[in-house]
């Protein structure tokens, strides 16, 4: 009987490890990617869409980072969400210095009351080019090439481009759940199936937007901006990533461990509306990874240099496959402490599971 548990657990753990390597194998699709366009191809005029709620503070010190882009053709949409500082004032003053920038001035509405999916599709509507770029006023470009690098994705049948981001956190732990959010995203747009993207780096055409009917699938829920817009418009047909050094921008807002919950209290919320395909997917790389850390231990327990060596050969696995994907989202440097912050994460799977059954994230932020 014991020596049949044994056997069990040994065949569950090597199974574990063999659906985390195809997962892994599947990550590795960013590292190995290559640009397909040609550099300054495309001269798209671009309407560059940013979101602005109580935000005076920041509007003069990032605005004008924005206008510095090397582009000859774009305007800057702030979209002022009902804002009760003088944001609209500061707004004001720049469009008197700097004539492509458009103001769209939204007001609360009893229908929409703070739903940040009706202004920004008013923005969409107020804007005077077909070509949308979204980002947010904490995420600078890293280089004045952002929006040419971007435009040139628009190629062929492409409507819709997918970029990253650098997160500034200090703490490895934070920015390696982001990474790994990332790798999700990008590998899996990468072999057709695009499901998830931030609303600080998107970019789609009107023509798109239009298509679906921008957000009205979805409009009443607080959440996936990007992510259910890409749901209902995105497909491995119309879909690029982009993920050139000047295709990032850089996330400059202070993330504490509040702020950090929130976001991940965000993403639980928005498992739900993925399809089913989708949940399938995460459901089995997360519930993989768990089981793995929960049986190990037994494992090492029971046979510490056999279960050891399947840990180490995991872990060098782990190294070949994704260390250039995690060199090209900047993330280097969570390579050296790996083990540490793959362990972590499945301790903040359970976290999360706990947390999000207690806790509901604030709306529209």
């Amino acid at each position: 009987m014991l020596s049949m548990l044994l056997t069990v657990l040994l065949y569950s753990v090597l199974v574990l490890v063999f659906i985390q390597v195809i997962y892994l194998f599947a990550f590795s699709s960013i590292g190995f990617s290559k640009n397909k366009v040609q550099a300054g191809s495309r001269k798209l005029p671009v309407s560059v869409v940013i979101y602005v709620k109580n935000k005076a503070f920041l509007l003069e010190e990032h605005i004008p980072i924005f206008l510095e882009q090397n582009y000859p053709n774009f305007e800057l949409v702030l979209v002022n969400h009902a804002s009760s500082d003088h944001s609209l004032e500061v707004i004001e003053g720049l469009m008197e210095r700097y004539p492509n920038i458009k103001l769209v001035n939204v007001e609360n509405k009893e229908r929409f009351w703070a739903n940040k999916k009706y202004a920004l599709t008013l923005a969409v509507k107020a804007s005077s080019h077909d070509c949308i770029l979204y980002t947010e006023l904490d995420s600078l470009p890293m280089t004045n090439q952002w929006i040419q690098s971007t435009v040139d994705q628009f190629v062929g049948d492409k409507s819709i481009v997918m970029a990253p981001i650098q997160y500034t956190a200090k703490n490895p732990f934070l920015r390696y759940i982001d990474a790994i959010h990332q790798l999700q995203s990008f590998s899996f747009a990468n072999l057709g199936n695009p499901f998830r993207a931030s609303k600080a780096n998107f970019a789609f055409s009107k023509d798109e937007f239009f298509r679906v009917k921008g957000y009205i699938s979805h409009l009443d829920i607080p959440v996936g901006i990007t992510t259910l817009f890409l749901k209902d418009a995105g497909n491995k047909k119309n879909t690029a990533v982009a993920l050139n050094h000047d295709n990032f921008v850089c996330a400059k807002q202070k993330v504490t461990w509040a702020t950090f919950w929130d976001r991940q209290l965000r993403e639980a919320q928005l498992f739900q509306y993925y399809n089913f395909k989708n949940k399938f997917l995460l459901s089995v790389f997360n519930l993989s990874k768990l089981a793995l850390y929960l049986t190990l231990p037994i494992g090492l327990f029971v046979n510490w240099q056999m279960y050891g060596g399947i840990l180490l050969s995991y872990y060098l696995l782990y190294y070949l496959s994704c260390s250039k994907s995690l060199i090209k989202l900047k993330e280097q440097k969570l390579l050296y402490i790996l083990p540490i912050l793959d362990l972590y994460y499945a301790i903040h799977l359970m976290l999360l599971f706990l947390a999000s059954k207690f806790i509901r994230p604030k709306t529209w932020i």
